[in-house]
């Protein structure tokens, strides 16, 4: 899973979708501090590095990133916005 960690509509679409408790589900961010966002969400959080986005060819985030068979799988997420 990769999401923005400076967006709060992708933080929180993370914390109530049901990949959170997942233990085989690892997060990923391509952008915000990876320390505080783990201790805000508790579970680890790790930086989305330019060479996992290029190697998963990662255009927009949030992205599911899964094996299918001996492929990978990418699927982008649409991310309700809130009203400001």
């Amino acid at each position: 899973m990769v999401i923005n960690g400076d967006d709060p509509d992708q933080v929180k679409w993370f914390q109530s979708s049901s990949l959170k408790e997942r233990l085989d589900v690892s997060l990923f961010i391509s952008q915000g501090t990876s320390l505080e966002l783990a201790k805000k969400i508790k579970r680890p959080v790790f930086y989305a590095t330019t060479p996992l986005v290029a190697r998963f060819q990662l255009k927009a985030v949030p992205s599911i990133v899964r094996v299918k068979g001996r492929n990978m799988e990418v699927e982008e997420v649409a991310v309700q916005r809130s009203a400001k």
